[in-house]
């Protein structure tokens, strides 16, 4: 709870694991239900120790702007550059930027988020479409996948996750489909290539950007970060 114009907020933890010195300094603090809902503030610090059903003091940088109740609930969250590491493929990973030369552990860098990038290529990428985080090379980028409906003309077979194979409408489809398949035409079983079943390609959560000039695989490519 807070009343409107205070520098903190009194927060009453819900998990078991205690908090370290000012874990959350830069990072924020938002309340996401009741009173004061949709408002969020710049966490400064706070102390560290505690853990559920504990009352902590989280001083915020603003001050609040509608009062907090007992009944409002709130979430600590991190700044996302806060304990960066390589991806390793999950496609709702948050991507913080590209490291434009090599970072030693526990060391603060200058990290890229726009503009021309030179980044670790896997697969083919074309010049002028967009890329992705890669799911197969860790701290690579790949071409940008999306589900691509079936040719014009034919029956397709929507495949769902635990769900049997049914029929579905027809689409029109485009040089997309076929470039993947020419990509790769000794591979038909490549779970992310573009093939007449729907859903085995990847929708990627962001965009990184897209590729000014492509080089071949494990070879670095030249990419415009969209980041921000």
């Amino acid at each position: 709870a807070a009343p409107a114009g205070a520098s903190s907020i009194i927060v009453t933890l819900d998990r078991g694991d205690p908090m370290s010195l000012d874990e959350y300094k830069h990072g924020y603090i938002y309340v996401n239900d009741a009173a004061g809902e949709g408002y969020m503030y710049d966490v400064v610090g706070h102390p560290g120790g505690g853990g559920e059903d504990t009352t902590k003091k989280i001083d915020i940088k603003d001050p609040v702007v509608v009062a907090l109740t007992t009944s409002s609930q709130a979430t600590l969250t991190k700044n996302i550059y806060d304990g960066v590491n390589r991806p390793y493929g999950d496609p709702w990973d948050i991507i913080a930027g590209v490291a434009p030369v090599s970072i030693p552990a526990e060391h603060y860098f200058w990290c890229q988020v726009q503009g021309p990038a030179v980044v670790l290529q896997e697969g083919g990428l074309f010049a002028g479409r967009g890329v992705m985080l890669s799911q197969r090379k860790s701290g690579a980028v790949e071409v940008l996948k999306q589900v691509i409906p079936v040719l014009s003309g034919s029956a397709g077979r929507e495949l769902r996750g635990g769900a049997s194979p049914k029929e579905v409408p027809t689409y029109t489809q485009k040089a997309v489909d076929i470039r993947h398949i020419t990509d790769y035409p000794f591979d038909p079983v490549d779970p992310e290539v573009l093939t007449k079943f729907s859903g085995q390609a990847t929708i990627p959560e962001r965009v990184l950007g897209y590729c000014i000039n492509p080089r071949v695989g494990t070879e670095h490519a030249l990419i415009y970060l969209t980041l921000s």
